[in-house]
């Protein structure tokens, strides 16, 4: 992404927030989700973000605190008015995510990130820390199965490049956890081709699918049985072994920064 591209996001989302009561001073984490973090989205594809904030000592102290919300604008790029949109998370409320696995967290943490803080990139090493790769699996693995069952269906023969697109980037972050270690999946699908192995027919499938979906996402694509048995191999990817991280250690040192922050 151009840096007059990230500035135009970063500084739209801090006016939007103010807006609603947030110091731009607070905004501790933006992060860039959707097709376009995953490096399948075109010219007018929509800008999906999540943004770590930070209230004020007051709000804490009165137990004030939206744990999160929802907002939506729009920028002008190139000529096109291209909608904004995202969900504000509280600093404590991510930590929750954080310490009980959430997906949230792996969303915040494992995009790409367009503004940081310092006390953003501790949390982000906390996350890091905290990463539990079968936590991860199991609910991939449910929106992979769902997504084939509801979006797909089981006896069709057709679906768009889209939703085509989407059952390869769920079956490709299976694959890798299952054969990484406590390193979070790439959030970007090009990364995540580069890091999973692959028999010379499946990376061409693959790499096709992902380009239909950037040239149309709308696009008509056949289900082929090579297709379906890719995201069905996925499946079938036993659980990592289990990792327990020390939850009371890691809330202390949560609880640490965050005190030392109103000190």
């Amino acid at each position: 992404m151009e840096q007059t591209e990230r500035k135009l996001i970063v500084d739209t989302i801090k006016k939007t927030l103010a807006q609603r009561g947030i110091n731009p001073s607070n905004i501790l984490y933006i992060a860039l989700n959707g097709s376009r973090a995953k490096g399948l989205g075109s010219r007018n594809s929509d800008y999906d973000t999540k943004v770590l904030c930070l209230s004020t000592k007051q709000n804490y102290m009165l137990q004030k605190i939206k744990p999160s919300f929802h907002f939506s604008t729009s920028v002008e790029r190139e000529g096109i008015n291209v909608e904004l949109e995202g969900v504000a998370i509280d600093y404590l409320t991510m930590s929750k995510y954080i310490l009980t696995q959430n997906m949230m967290a792996y969303d915040m943490f494992s995009a790409l990130p367009l503004h940081t803080t310092p006390l953003a990139e501790d949390l982000h090493q906390i996350y890091l820390m905290t990463y539990v790769p079968a936590a991860l699996w199991k609910s991939l693995k449910g929106m992979l199965s769902a997504f084939l069952r509801k979006q797909i269906g089981e006896s069709a023969n057709r679906t768009t490049n889209k939703k085509a697109a989407e059952v390869v980037y769920l079956a490709l972050k299976l694959n890798y956890i299952c054969s990484a270690e406590r390193v979070p999946p790439p959030f970007n699908a090009e990364e995540l081709t580069e890091v999973v192995q692959m028999e010379t027919a499946d990376m061409e499938l693959v790499h096709g699918i992902f380009r239909k979906r950037k040239e149309n996402k709308e696009g008509e694509f056949e289900l082929t049985t090579a297709f379906r048995s890719f995201a069905e191999r996925a499946l079938l990817n036993d659980q990592p072994i289990k990792y327990k991280p020390d939850v009371k250690a890691i809330e202390d040192l949560i609880n640490q920064k965050f005190l030392a922050e109103f000190a």
